[in-house]
């Protein structure tokens, strides 16, 4: 159809960019969309992603059967059809059959999958497997460049860094859900006609060229040793799956831990992703990017300091700390996906390349989300995969290295890990602080030693691997660490400050509860919830007006609301993390629940607007919505129609209260925004920093938001002083089911 090779190159180019945008555009799309029925868990996104992933070898598992099985003419006749099969399941939603679905305990993980598989999968495979096999029929159309079509490849990542881009800063703040939707379905008509441009002008190419059908061998093996490209072997497939799951599962391991251990910043996982496109772009593209020696040891230095940060949970300054996250995982990712390009066969064998490629992909997914949580009890995958990156150097070298070289590198490796150990043992035995000193001591000097192998990549990385192995022992900055569990929804973990004062309940970076152990017997709510703070005032409202209502809290931690009940009430706690619920009632570590003066205390576990939907109109007198997870928002909890939600459920003359502590984003303005909407009163209370007599007695910095519908309802509150009128906000705005925006929430100073 067309014949100038520069529109030829256009054509391809631009299709494979379409394709690959349209394919991260679906991506966050559905994973918003399913991100509100699993309380916005982190661990959402990366099962989304090993969905996507595992779609994507199906994608390209049929690339290669159709490519290697079928002539050109039955490949094009044959995709043109399957092409045209999404459109039965356009467009793309989520119904309320699925929101009541959700399992109520148990792993979410294949239940996520499930349902992905049902809206989104079909599209998404058939988008998987346009990449491969139009690369494999643009080396068909005798294109000067047809002898090597991997800068295809770069195009279609570029296509796929633009989009991911572009969903969270330009198209979600701007459109709703539903506009989304339909633009991406024009998006997959446009993406259909440029699959019949392409088509005819490569079955243009195959007649003019005589093509026969089928595939012929000798012309594989031909292409192979015209191009100079490497037969495959079973070494260099192993390699390409190997280099596939490393990034893969460190992608994963990074945005698992920035978010949840470091900074728990809305739409941080853009920052990894982009820079894995990116990697693939600059290995693939017209002049590749190779890693200097000099690259290669800087690369080592930054996994060497970052593991020893994760160990010692080090996670300030954090506008240092993170960069160097992510500029090390860039190189990692250059590292492997370099080796990928280096290792590229001849076209003939390009989906099988492909495929490779994918399936390492879909093992390092599924390595972190299925495997990870149930082996390690902190995100340790990460710095795993930093050493495998290391060892992956190795496996690099066609040489098989003699055994008595691999005996040196363990045994070096081992005393690594042994002076690790006795370093710790040895300090902890002392009682040395776990400040700076002390973590240059335990961790420094084997980090040091470790560093003069950086050079040897065997002996390097099995050196890291070994301090973190020893690292097991250390007790670390938090305090004496009583228990920890680590599920879907992150890592929980009970523990004990310096010197046995306080016990609390983390979860990611944030602190849900705190209890005195000098006063185990006694419910005395402390942190957030002290009765010196904005809690204190909302509670004492709710027993002066409301002392024998029932009392909703959205968010149980370690229950320290529980603490401000009056004896005749009944409160129920909606909770999504089960593991939560099992520290806070049954675990021994907290007693607050148990010696609450309530009457009833009962916690329902699934999703809370769910749940809060089966309780009868008009029931609460209060109800507390204290749901962030560390701090990220779960947006739908928050939205005009959660909202409306909570006023049903409330008396005639009740309230809501909100924790809206956090420290990147500022809900006030959509909850504000709301109210005013629907002429309810709305106060605040930011409690920035307490007075000294306040934080004497365990009170930590809050913010607090209360809402009703006429302002007699919040009694004394209406009149304190220190509670502000939040209805002049001059930002406000309104989120509702259909549409939410982020990026306007940042906290910019």
């Amino acid at each position: 159809m067309f014949k100038r090779p520069a529109i030829q190159e256009s054509l391809f180019c631009g299709t494979l960019f379409v394709s690959a945008a349209l394919l991260f555009l679906v991506q966050p799309m559905l994973g918003k969309m399913l991100l509100p029925v699993l309380g916005g868990a982190p661990a959402v996104w990366n099962t989304c992603m090993v969905f996507f992933q595992g779609t994507l070898l199906l994608g390209y598992a049929y690339a290669n059967l159709v490519a290697g099985r079928l002539s050109l003419r039955s490949q094009v006749l044959l995709h043109l059809l399957v092409i045209l099969l999404p459109v039965m399941s356009l467009p793309l939603g989520v119904g309320e059959s699925i929101n009541l679905s959700v399992p109520e305990s148990g792993h979410p993980a294949v239940w996520l999958l499930g349902v992905l598989a049902r809206i989104g999968g079909l599209p998404f495979f058939v988008l998987a497997t346009t990449s491969p096999l139009l690369q494999r029929w643009f080396s068909t159309i005798g294109h000067p460049r047809a002898s090597d079509p991997y800068f295809l490849y770069a195009a279609s990542n570029f296509g796929s860094l633009l989009a991911l881009l572009a969903f969270p800063l330009l198209i979600e703040p701007r459109l709703s859900t539903a506009q989304q939707v339909w633009l991406w379905t024009v998006g997959y008509a446009v993406f259909v006609f440029l699959v019949v441009c392409c088509a005819s002008t490569a079955l243009a190419g195959w007649w003019g060229a005589g093509r026969s059908a089928g595939v012929d061998r000798a012309t594989r093996a031909g292409a192979t040793a015209a191009t100079g490209f490497p037969t495959p072997t079973l070494r260099t497939t192993v390699l390409w799956v190997v280099c596939a799951f490393v990034p893969s599962s460190l992608i994963l391991g990074l945005t698992t831990y920035i978010s949840t251990d470091v900074a728990a910043v809305p739409l941080m996982w853009v920052v990894p992703l982009a820079l894995y496109l990116l990697s693939f772009v600059l290995v693939f593209g017209k002049k590749p990017v190779t890693l200097s020696a000099r690259t290669r040891r800087l690369h080592g230095l930054f996994t060497l300091a970052l593991t020893v940060a994760l160990i010692t949970d080090a996670t300030q300054p954090g506008w240092v700390l993170i960069p160097i996250h992510f500029v090390n995982f860039l190189l990692a990712a250059l590292l492997c996906h370099g080796t990928l390009a280096s290792e590229r066969p001849a076209p003939p064998y390009l989906t099988q390349f492909y495929f490779w490629i994918s399936f390492g992909g879909v093992l390092g997914g599924a390595f972190n989300v299925f495997v990870a949580p149930f082996v390690f009890t902190r995100v340790f995958e990460y710095p795993v995969m930093l050493a495998a990156s290391y060892l992956l150097l190795q496996l690099r070298q066609q040489e098989p290295r003699p055994a008595r070289a691999r005996m040196t590198d363990a045994g070096l490796a081992s005393l690594i890990g042994l002076l690790t150990l006795g370093l710790v043992l040895s300090g902890q035995s002392l009682s040395i602080e776990p400040g700076r000193a002390g973590t240059l001591l335990m961790f420094g000097i084997p980090a040091i030693a470790a560093y003069r192998w950086v050079s040897k990549p065997a002996r390097f990385g099995l050196s890291v691997l070994a301090i973190l192995l020893a690292s097991s022992a250390y007790i670390g900055m938090q305090g004496k660490v009583l228990y920890t569990e680590r599920n879907f929804f992150g890592t929980l973990r009970v523990a004990e400050e310096t010197g046995g004062r306080v016990r609390s309940l983390t979860l990611g970076t944030t602190i849900h509860g705190k209890q005195s152990l000098s006063s185990m017997s006694q419910c005395t709510p402390l942190g957030y919830f002290s009765a010196a703070g904005p809690a204190g005032d909302v509670f004492r409202e709710l027993r002066a007006s409301l002392q024998s209502s029932d009392v909703a809290v959205l968010g149980l931690g370690i229950g320290s609301t529980a603490c401000f009940a009056s004896p005749g009430q009944r409160w129920v706690f909606f909770e999504i993390n089960p593991a939560v619920r099992a520290v806070a009632q049954d675990s021994g570590y907290f007693s607050l629940l148990r010696l609450s003066p309530a009457r009833q205390i009962e916690v329902v576990l699934g999703d809370a607007r769910l749940k809060l939907r089966r309780s009868p109109q008009g029931q609460f007198g209060l109800i507390v919505v204290d749901v962030f997870s560390s701090d990220a928002i779960p947006t739908h909890l928050y939205t005009r129609e959660a909202l409306k939600l909570y006023m049903s459920r409330l008396q005639e003359h009740g309230f809501v209260a909100f924790h809206v502590s956090n420290r990147f984003l500022d809900i006030k303005p959509v909850l504000a925004g709301i109210a005013v909407a629907h002429g309810w009163v709305i106060r605040g209370r930011d409690d920035a920093t307490p007075d000294a007599s306040a934080r004497e007695s365990g009170t930590d910095p809050s913010d607090w938001v209360v809402m009703a519908r006429q302002l007699e309802d919040l009694g004394g509150l209406a009149s304190d002083l220190r509670w502000i009128d939040l209805s002049r906000l001059p930002n406000r705005q309104i989120w509702t089911d259909d549409y939410t925006n982020i990026v306007r929430l940042f906290k910019w100073q």
